[in-house]
């Protein structure tokens, strides 16, 4: 299965390498607009992003618009072997994570739910099964989390991601090219 699933994002990772800087940034801006359009994600008061990485869908404009809408927004913090939700927003300073990305340098709240969670991934497929970088970290944040949607490319949906017993489904992926709910 780590064979398999090593093979599958050594492909996705080439095919967004592919795209180019300025196609994954046109396609960054119609999946922002795609998700502004969301019922679901003009209703939330709580969401849950992330501060992508360079060859991930560029999230960062449409948090910045939640909270100038008011909402609280939150994005994954690790720390002391454990995953949860650091506060965004202005005042908040943010420190790269040893793993690449960045994250608030403040300990997380505890307790928080966002209503709305977006999730990077390498890959997707239409069955909300998510193929991530390896370590496991979305997994363990996202358990119980019934409004997760998984952020990528198109050329990241996949027609089946291999699936492990610890691995948490997507309920919707978003892409340039359409958002779907998943049969999960």
């Amino acid at each position: 299965m780590r064979e398999e699933k090593a093979r599958l994002r050594a492909v996705l990772r080439a095919r967004v390498a592919g795209m180019g800087a300025q196609a994954r940034e046109e396609a960054g801006r119609a999946i922002r607009e795609r998700i502004a359009a969301w019922g679901r994600w003009r209703a939330a008061r709580t969401v849950g992003g992330f501060l992508p990485l360079r060859d991930e869908p560029d999230v960062r404009p449409l948090l910045d618009e939640a909270l100038r809408e008011g909402k609280r927004v939150y994005v994954p913090r690790i720390a002391g072997g454990g995953i949860g939700w650091g506060r965004y927003g202005p005042g908040v300073r943010l420190v790269r994570h040893e793993l690449g990305f960045l994250q608030p340098e403040e300990e997380g709240e505890r307790g928080v739910r966002p209503e709305v969670v977006l999730v990077p991934g390498l890959g997707f497929d239409r069955a909300g099964r998510r193929l991530g970088r390896g370590g496991g970290w979305y997994d363990r944040l996202l358990v119980g989390e019934a409004r997760a949607v998984g952020v990528c490319f198109a050329c990241q949906v996949v027609e089946a991601v291999p699936e492990e017993e610890h691995d948490v489904r997507v309920a919707y992926v978003v892409t340039e090219q359409g958002f779907f709910r998943c049969y999960t």
